[in-house]
């Protein structure tokens, strides 16, 4: 019977002191300085950037939602959500357990 390609039964574990593996590929070194070039370029009197930037603006003005929040997300951070519970439970026993099941969890009763 062959292999499956993507089986799990394929899978080796990585030897201990391996000097030949190479490891994560690295980024493209000259990547950084390819898009500053290329942001940075003028038309009309603007840089790329800056075209992008007011395209931007323009659509949020228009009515685009996800560039609305996309520059203000950049601007000021995006908001976080705050979860308050105050909720009381009551559970009503009538043998004593030493665990209450709540959702995936177990939760042990200490006496």
């Amino acid at each position: 019977m062959a292999l499956q390609p993507a089986s799990r039964k394929n899978l080796v574990p990585f030897k201990k002191n391996n000097t030949h593996g190479k490891g994560r590929p690295k980024r493209l070194p000259q990547l950084d300085e390819l898009l500053s070039d290329i942001l940075s370029r003028e038309t009309a009197g603007k840089s790329t950037l800056e075209s992008i930037l007011l395209g931007l603006v323009r659509k949020a003005k228009m009515g685009d939602v996800r560039a609305a929040e996309l520059l203000l997300n950049r601007k000021f951070g995006k908001v976080k959500e705050n979860l308050n519970i105050n909720e009381i439970i009551t559970v009503e026993v009538q043998e004593e357990p030493s665990f209450i099941q709540w959702g995936n969890k177990k939760i042990e009763l200490k006496r």
